[in-house]
Formats: C-alpha cells, structure tokens, sequence
C-alpha cells in the first residue's frame, strides 16, 4: 500500500515527498511533464530565491504576505527559513545572502537547488513518475485516475500543482476543480505580482527606464485601493518591477474598475520641501533653459516628457517660470499619472492571489478538514507572499508540513 502519493513535482510537491520518504514512508510523486522543478529553474531569474534572510523575527517575516499570514505561522513555525537554509546546506549546497535579504545558491544557478532535491528524493527512495498526468481523482478509495482508467490509490494523497502562474510549466487551475469537487471553497484566482498594461503614448517612450526608490499610489474609480514604495520600470507594454508588483498583490482583491497610478518620483521629500529643493536649484543656475532644468533630478527622457508637458516654450530660462508652471511641474514631479488599461495576461504573473480557502485547512498539517488523508500545499493554497524568496518559503513550508504530518 502506498503510504503518500503526492501530486505535482514542484517545490511544495517535491519537499513534501522528500520529508515523508525521510520518515519511512512509501512515497509516489506525479508530474504531468517531462521534467520536474520547471518554475525553481525560471525563479529569480534563474538563480532561484529559495527564501529570504532579512526579518527572521517572524511576525515581520509574516507581513510579507497579503493573504495567509496566520495560516502560514504554524508551518513557518516548524519549518523557516533558517530551517530551509540548513536543510539544503546540510544536503550540499552552498549558498548566500545578498543585501536585501534574497538567499540564492552560491552557485547563482537554479539547477543546484533543483539538483540537490532531486538527488534527496532518490536518496530516500521516492518513486518519480513523470510525463504521468491526473485525469482525476477518487476519494473512496482514496487515489488518483490516471489515463487508460489505471488507478493508483494512497493512505494519504497531496495536492501541490500550484495555482495559475506560468502556464508553460504546467500550472493550469486544474488542482482548483479537484479541490472544489472534494467539497472545498476555492477563492477565485487572480494575478498577484504582475504587471500593468498602459496605452499612454509617452510610456513606450521611455521602455527600459527604471526609477527606484518612489511612492506608488493605485487608484480605482478615483478612490486609492493600494500605497507602496519600490522601484518602477518602463516597458513597451506598460509598467512592471518591484514596486508594481506589491501593489499588484495589494490590490489582487479590491475593485479593478478605471484604473490609474500615481507615482511620486521624490518620495521622501514633502512637497515644500520638492519646491525649495528646485528654487534653489535654479536660483543658482537662472539662465538655465527650461528644457534643461530638471537635468540633476530625473533622467533625461523623463525630464524630457515633464517638461514637453508643462511648457509651451522650452527656449524661456528657469527665471521666466510662472505660478502656473510652477504648481504643474510639481505636480508632474509629485503625482504622475498612469493610465492603466489591465493586468499581463494570466498565466503570466508571478504568483497567484487565491486558492483553496484556508479555513478548511488544518495549519498545523495542511490537511483538509473535509477529507479524511487528503493535504494541499503550495501555491494552489489561498496564500501568496510579496517577491523576494517568500512564495517559495510558503512552498517549502507547507509542502515538508504536509510530508511530515502524514500518518
């Protein structure tokens, strides 16, 4: 009898089958494609952020995530990130923590992560079937529905095939429809971590123009529905980075409805403070041609695009700048407008906001709390965390949760 079968041969899936395997347990891991850990090779821009060092306290490690922070305490609970970091370093990979807390293999390549799970899993004896794919489920008895009507049942089966994001590797919501017919509630999916699209002429303009440090404030129907600080790049398509992100996550389940955004280019200076910053400025070089006047402030094509905007003549000196001018400029500086016409396309985002609800979730072992020796883990749980290593942890977590509290 097989004691845990577990869907889906990602992070949660694959750390899942390894933990269970290491306590004894007879273990069979599904995968519909041909090769296991496809999104930890495309992760970090394939380097693989396994997880993140900087706030180990962890409340503030939990307030990294929009949704799921006190399901997520107890696995984290259990299993951290320091127990990540030990957990591969004492599996022989070596890795490192950069500045803003991301830990990547010191290798900065994403095979070593997947490499070293692989290894583990045939270390300890769990049996992968790739290129195997669920056609459905079986609750009594327990098990899967392969093609060719071939049923394979388990004491204990795992969920873990992720939510909606980077469909080329597999994750389609097919896990959503078996949660759903197994009784659960599943809170519709939506993009989180993605990307806006913008038709505004000037935006293609400045495609590959990345502003960091700014305030970035999203509004839908003229009512504020998201607030973050971060960095923004330009696109030919619209506005993406980490910044964006956030506030894609933030924003995943508030009304989407004549969307815009306002960015703050000097977000730590308050407006008089912008004004008297600029008088300064220009006081001391007044000859100055408008056209040039924001040169030691932003980036030329930037510059370029405010300045075409507020002024009629570009030729006039910085002396020769009225009231009027003035207040537009500043608000050009202070409170520039987006004009958001979507999000990417789903598949596309970086992680999924929703899921399987929590609350029929037990977080202490992830199992449901409707089926008896069913679990879920990974990303096709309602859980999802801001970029910087916290989607995987959730992944790791949950899935080795899930292996360790099979009976």
């Amino acid at each position: 009898m097989i004691d845990f079968l577990v869907i889906g041969g990602g992070a949660a899936g694959l750390m899942a089958a390894i933990r269970a395997a290491e306590r004894g347990k007879k273990v069979i891991l599904l995968e519909k494609g041909a090769k296991l850990g496809r999104k930890i090779l495309i992760s970090g821009g394939g380097r693989c952020n396994i997880t993140n060092h900087k706030n180990l306290n962890l409340r503030q490690f939990l307030a990294n995530y929009p949704r799921g922070q006190k399901f997520l305490w107890s696995a984290f609970s259990r299993f951290g990130p320091q127990d990540l970091m030990n957990w591969f370093e004492c599996h022989g990979l070596k890795l490192k923590t950069e500045d803003d807390g991301r830990v990547f293999p010191a290798s900065n390549k994403s095979i070593d992560v997947l490499e070293t799970l692989l290894k583990t899993a045939k270390q300890f004896k769990v049996e992968i079937r790739t290129n195997t794919e669920v056609i459905d489920l079986s609750f009594d008895p327990l098990g899967v529905l392969l093609e060719n009507n071939n049923l394979i049942t388990a004491s204990n089966l795992l969920i873990a095939c992720g939510g909606m994001t980077y469909q080329s590797t597999g994750s389609t919501g097919t896990a959503y429809k078996w949660a759903i017919k197994a009784g659960h509630k599943v809170s519709e999916p939506k993009p989180s971590l993605t990307g806006y699209l913008s038709t505004d002429p000037w935006i293609k303009n400045l495609a590959g123009l990345s502003l960091k440090d700014i305030e970035l404030k999203l509004f839908s129907e003229q009512v504020l529905i998201a607030q973050e600080k971060g960095a923004l790049l330009f696109t030919h398509w619209g506005i993406t980075g980490p910044g964006v992100f956030k506030i894609s996550s933030l924003a995943a389940n508030k009304p989407q409805k004549e969307l815009y955004l306002k960015i703050n280019l000097f977000a730590e200076e308050k407006t008089d403070q912008l004004k008297t910053k600029l008088k300064n400025y220009w006081q001391a070089h007044s000859k100055r041609k408008v056209i040039n006047c924001l040169d030691e402030f932003v980036s030329e094509r930037l510059a370029n695009y405010i300045i075409e905007s507020v002024f009629s003549n570009l030729q006039k000196t910085v002396s020769e700048i009225n009231n009027k001018e003035f207040g537009l400029l500043i608000s050009y500086l202070s409170e520039l407008k987006i004009n958001i016409n979507g999000k990417r396309p789903s598949g596309e985002e970086i992680v999924t906001a929703g899921g399987v609800c929590l609350n029929e979730i037990e977080p202490q072992t992830m199992a449901s709390k409707l089926v008896k020796g069913l679990y879920f883990a990974g990303e096709v749980l309602d859980v999802d965390g801001f970029t910087g290593g916290y989607n995987l942890q959730a992944a790791w977590s949950t899935g080795w949760l899930a292996g360790n509290s099979i009976i």
